[in-house]
């Protein structure tokens, strides 16, 4: 089995404020993978993204939103096309500078693999959930078959997604 590492993430900021008269900010925060060349690395970005805000177990979920109560939503996602991640949070205008050393200190963690395989489970088991979900609908079939295809994926169905998915490891 080939097991794959959780990719570095760019850290090169380029910051844009935009402001309007509301009582809640929305932030957004784009990361470049580095190195992301290899269809492998696609099943480490989704996972490794999962991890930091992509389920209700994420990392940036327990401490932005649980423990700080500082954005009234926060999560995460990759394109494992371009690997490009984006972190979005709903927070109070005055919560963004404290919302952002956050976000970055998770991103940071995650790069540096501070985290045990272990953390890894609960996102294998959302993911399961997931991928098993998608047989419950014809057009959820379609879509992820179109998407296996047109992705020049060897995968064919969601059962061997999730099995590519496990050989994931924080090495």
């Amino acid at each position: 089995a080939t097991r794959t590492k959780l990719p570095a993430i760019r850290s090169r900021v380029h910051r844009v404020n935009e402001s309007e008269d509301l009582t809640q900010g929305r932030l957004s925060m784009g990361y470049r993978i580095e190195n992301y060349k290899r269809k492998s690395d696609a099943y480490a970005a989704v996972l490794g993204d999962m991890l930091l805000g992509g389920v209700s177990s994420s990392r940036l979920f327990k401490e932005i939103r649980e423990k700080r109560s500082l954005a009234y939503s926060v999560g995460s996602g990759v394109d494992p096309a371009s690997g490009v991640s984006v972190i979005s949070a709903g927070v109070d205008p005055d919560s963004v500078n404290d919302v952002i050393r956050l976000a970055k200190a998770q991103v940071k963690a995650l790069a540096h693999g501070r985290f045990k395989d272990s953390d890894l489970q609960p996102v294998y088991a959302s993911f399961k959930k997931h991928l098993l979900s998608l047989a419950d609908t014809p057009d959820s079939m379609i879509n992820f078959s179109l998407g296996q295809i047109l992705g020049g994926r060897k995968d064919k169905s969601p059962q061997a997604v999730y099995d590519r998915y496990r050989r994931v490891t924080q090495e």
